[in-house]
């Protein structure tokens, strides 16, 4: 299927992302971004979404944890103020923002329940899909 500018986000994201507890401490983290094979964790609390987590983060503060002899728990270290849309929101809105704002992430959301994720690894797949047609 061609891709459209004007495509609606649900068409490309990955629905039904995995998601964390912002009481979770980083080895949890870690282990969860290697059994699924992802980048980024949504950080839920009381299943409101608080934040997203990025490996570059887990692993910075992996590091500080080990350095200082603390436990930094996902709380902690989240990115909060996710860039948030809405499952019509056009892809290319969408891929304006992440390269604009240099946004590793976008979460898709609707009435307060989490949809959907799209990822610079998403916005790379779909431009090899768009340069080989």
């Amino acid at each position: 299927m061609p891709i459209d500018k004007n495509d609606p986000i649900k068409d490309y994201m990955t629905p039904s992302p995995h998601t964390i507890g912002s009481h979770e401490n980083l080895k949890t983290a870690r282990a969860l971004l290697r059994e699924h094979g992802v980048r980024h964790l949504p950080v839920k609390k009381g299943g409101m979404l608080l934040g997203v987590l990025s490996d570059r983060d887990i692993y910075f503060a992996l590091a500080l944890e080990e350095k200082h002899d603390v436990e930094i728990q996902v709380e902690d270290i989240i990115m909060p103020d996710p860039y948030i849309v809405t499952p019509d929101t056009p892809l290319s809105e969408i891929v304006n923002q992440m390269s604009t704002q240099k946004l590793g992430s976008t979460l898709i959301e609707e009435n307060g329940q989490l949809l959907g994720i799209y990822t610079t690894v998403d916005v790379c797949r779909d431009l090899a899909a768009l340069l080989t047609e």
